[in-house]
């Protein structure tokens, strides 16, 4: 599936923030490269848009929660109704790098199989006695920092749509 950039004019069948040419740029500046831009920046999407933010969408011919008014940067001052801040960029940017590199919010846990038997298909799970948690894109800091004054505070407060995540077992 080609991206389809979102470029704040409302933009139908926008799938991402940021085009490949410019994750290319991103990353060859910090000396940071991966394969598949575009399957990663889409798997990136897949995690910033089940997210809550501030404001409301401008436009209804997208899907995407940007272009929003009533958002502001980190000094207050707002946003114009058909900009995408720089900052959801950077958080799809860096949270592609994380993809990349194995750690994907957005991924269904897998279980370890701890045992099966193959006469009368019996499979059992290995169930972890230490300690469980959800991964979210807040617990990776890049992302977080970019999100983090676009968020919905309500949401945040309420514990809705505030994360997208999968178990992790250590």
């Amino acid at each position: 599936m080609p991206l389809v950039v979102e470029t704040g004019a409302g933009v139908a069948e926008a799938n991402s923030y940021v085009s490949v040419a410019d994750a290319t740029a991103f990353f060859t500046a910090r000396g940071l490269t991966f394969a598949d831009y575009e399957q990663r920046l889409l798997q990136a999407m897949d995690s910033i848009e089940v997210i809550d933010f501030v404001g409301t969408k401008t436009h209804s011919v997208n899907d995407l929660r940007f272009p929003r008014t009533g958002i502001t940067n980190r000094e207050g001052v707002a946003y114009e109704v058909d900009e995408v801040p720089k900052s959801i960029v950077t958080a799809q940017l860096w949270l592609a790098h994380y993809i990349s590199g194995g750690t994907n919010p957005g991924a269904v846990a897998a279980s370890t199989v701890k045992r099966e038997k193959v006469d009368t298909l019996e499979v059992e799970y290995a169930v972890s006695d230490t300690y469980s948690k959800i991964l979210t894109v807040f617990d990776l800091p890049n992302v977080y920092n970019a999100l983090k004054h676009l968020l919905d505070s309500t949401a945040a407060l309420t514990g809705d749509n505030v994360w997208c995540g999968r178990t992790v077992r250590a």
